[in-house]
């Protein structure tokens, strides 16, 4: 996905280089610039997708696999 991002952000920096009458190496170092920018935003943006936004997890109040209001009573179902 950051990969994507990158790539499309480069891209469109090319293409706008290109058609804004740019230097060669400016339109590829402003390519290069976008691909990192947009890499870090993707990365950035899994991130926030996949820890922050997820309601399973610990920054939501209750730990991975466990629904709010119940009780993980496999230890204490053994009889001794």
């Amino acid at each position: 996905m950051a990969v994507l991002l990158g790539g499309l952000a480069s891209l469109i920096a090319l293409l706008a280089g290109m058609l804004g009458h740019v230097g060669p190496e400016t339109i590829l170092q402003r390519a290069a610039v976008a691909f990192c920018i947009g890499w870090v935003s993707g990365h950035a943006w899994q991130l926030v997708a996949s820890v922050i936004v997820n309601p399973e997890t610990e920054i939501a109040g209750e730990l991975p696999g466990q629904r709010i209001g119940t009780s993980n009573n496999r230890h204490n179902s053994s009889s001794h």
